[in-house]
């Protein structure tokens, strides 16, 4: 309709030279696309060059120069534009217009520096005008294919975005959409994905989001591939870091979670934008999505994405690892019954899968977590592994990991006969295990408690028949149990001293050491071999000088000499370990709520000088 009153007014005879131009004018803009419009532009060429008055050759210059641009004849463009632009005497839109196209062209050859020049006239002589948006788009993309990636470049985009979205102008911004400035932001953030340079690429996500077009499939797993990357970037500027002050490491630690849960956020969002298109990748997005919410300490949300995984994809062989982990994260967040359900689930419904093994061992951690009235569950969950199952050897990891948890558990529920029995057979069969340190520890430890438990029945029962083979069963075990503790000792000091590093061993490890050093001087105590305890002693307070431990070394010390009847260097070592207590460090003492504080050891010492 609009072509057929433009078409009226260029049949009129009596009109203008001016209005004759606007019509041509506006019937090259309106057709464009069209078949006839090669005859349309050669018409409007031999009147440009007809007309003397340059201000009405000029738009119509730009009309066939915009046209010849459409048609992607660059060459007759360029010099349409080229002469439009010699034309003009003061700065107009039609001006502007022939500017902008110029840099457009410009800038697909290549040639920032002049496109940059053209858009920044645009901007300042058509500030406001339908034309500033474009050109704004143009001149942060000169900036972003030249490499300056900085404020200025976010500011340009964010400014062409804001005048796409502004209401109430009265004409809509020119040669710019949402979908244009989409696919210009989608160019770069490939350009520097490939490139390498991950962050400067999620710049160009974050201000894509500023136009607030519905999601696309294809930048929502971009998105979640690049973050993914970044945050594993993160964790290894991380690991680098080593010698860096701790709120260095806990600064890119904590950007690296972030990441990751942006991640499974934009995977997340790819599972349902792909739910009937692509279920495979629908399949995929959402797995990836629960490891990484798994992976930055959101359990809710990974328990979330497994059971939706679990729920849509019955037959998929991933199901049995899903439920695994599920009940994993309800054990970290301490929901003991939530978990021993899922770890119950998986051992039923998938007999043979690889996670149903680990679930043995799993789940009888679960039952130790909870009250001793569950124990005996964790020990019937290992039993059923380790003699009921046929698909699993003693080579076998899991058939590992459940017999030295067997002998803890039986520790644990003070079975220290069959501890001792699933321990020692635990260390014949895996010598080479990590684990063994902390297996012989607790045998040490099954020893020593059987030797207590039968001091205690002899208090109970003074008048007992045989009395003297309890008593030797008694000195029996203890000195078992030094020679244990003595191993451990050897074990982890040997660890100490190969590890090229420094110190490898971890907290759990660390403890382990210090409590063997000590609870073997107590065993070397209790069998009455004074002058061995001693030895061991000095060397606990020599380790472990000015903390609680080393204390009470020294108070041992003290009661060994007082043991051996020797007052004299027990009153003086006595003296020492005053001295020593009232000079070590404030916090070596009271901090847990059983733990002896410092007026505790000081009455103990007071009390020993009085023997």
């Amino acid at each position: 309709m609009a072509r057929a009153c433009v078409r009226q007014v260029m049949m009129l005879k009596k009109g203008s030279p001016a209005l004759r131009v606007w019509a041509l004018c506006q019937d090259l803009r309106l057709s464009m696309q069209r078949p006839t419009l090669n005859k349309l532009v050669a018409g409007a060429l031999a009147m440009a060059h007809s007309e003397h008055d340059p201000q009405l050759a000029a738009p119509l210059y730009v009309r066939i120069g915009e046209a010849l641009l459409e048609e992607g004849q660059i060459p007759g463009a360029q010099g349409a534009l080229a002469t439009a632009e010699k034309l003009f005497v003061t700065p107009s839109l039609d001006d502007g217009r022939a500017k902008l196209l110029l840099g457009n062209i410009a800038q697909g050859q290549r040639h920032l520096k002049t496109a940059r020049r053209l858009y920044e006239n645009v901007i300042d002589n058509h500030t406001g005008s339908p034309l500033a948006a474009a050109a704004r788009l143009g001149l942060a993309q000169t900036l972003a294919e030249s490499g300056q990636t900085g404020p200025r470049m976010r500011r340009e985009y964010r400014r062409a975005i804001f005048d796409l979205a502004a209401r109430g102008r009265r004409r809509r911004p020119e040669f710019i959409s949402k979908p244009l400035v989409f696919s210009a932001l989608q160019q770069e953030f490939q350009r520097y994905r490939a490139s390498g340079r991950i962050k400067t690429a999620l710049e160009f996500l974050r201000l894509a989001r500023l136009l607030r077009l519905p999601a696309t499939k294809t930048f929502a797993l971009e998105e979640a591939q690049s973050q993914r990357l970044r945050a594993g970037i993160l964790r290894q500027r991380e690991k680098v870091a080593a010698g860096a002050p701790k709120a260095v490491r806990k600064a890119l630690f904590a950007r690296a979670l972030a990441r990751f849960a942006k991640a499974a956020a934009a995977y997340n969002l790819d599972a349902r934008l792909t739910a009937v298109s692509d279920v495979r990748r629908s399949r995929q997005s959402i797995w990836r999505a629960a490891e990484l919410y798994d992976t930055c300490g959101r359990p809710r949300h990974a328990v979330a994405q497994y059971r939706r995984f679990i729920n849509r994809f019955p037959a998929s062989p991933r199901r049995p690892l899903g439920i695994y982990r599920i009940a994993m994260l309800y054990s970290s967040v301490g929901n003991y019954p939530r978990a021993i359900a899922y770890f119950k689930r998986d051992i039923k419904g998938h007999a043979r899968a690889p996670s149903t093994y680990q679930s043995y061992a799993q789940l009888a951690r679960a039952y130790m977590a909870q009250t001793p009235p569950h124990y005996a569950a964790a020990q019937q969950t290992l039993l059923a592994l380790l003699r009921n199952n046929r698909n699993i050897s003693p080579a076998a990891k899991e058939f590992r990991s459940a017999l030295f948890l067997l002998g803890r558990v039986y520790f644990r529920d003070g079975n220290y006969s069959r501890a001792i029995l699933r321990l020692q057979e635990a260390i014949q069969r895996y010598p080479d295990d990590r684990r063994v340190g902390q297996a012989v520890f607790y045998l040490a430890e099954s020893f020593r408690n059987s030797a207590l438990a039968i001091q205690k029945y002899l208090k109970k029962h003074v008048h007992l028949p045989h009395r003297s083979r309890f008593v030797e069963a008694r000195a029996n075990r203890l000195r078992r149990a030094a020679r244990l503790y003595g191993q451990v000792v050897a074990r982890f000091e040997a660890r100490r001293r190969a590890a090229a590093a420094g110190d490898q061993l971890n907290p759990l490890d660390k403890s382990f050491l210090r409590y063997s050093n000590l609870y073997q001087a107590d065993c070397l105590y209790d069998a009455k071999r004074y002058h061995q305890a001693m030895a061991v002693y000095a060397r606990v307070a020599s380790r472990y000088a000015g903390t609680a431990t080393a204390t009470q070394a020294n108070v041992q010390i003290v009661a060994c000499l007082l043991a051996l009847h020797e007052k004299g260097r027990a009153r003086a070592a006595a003296t020492r370990a005053a001295w020593l207590l009232k000079h070590s460090p404030k916090g070596a003492f009271g901090r847990g709520s059983l733990a002896p504080g410092r007026a505790y050891f000081s009455g103990l010492l007071a009390l020993l000088q009085e023997k």
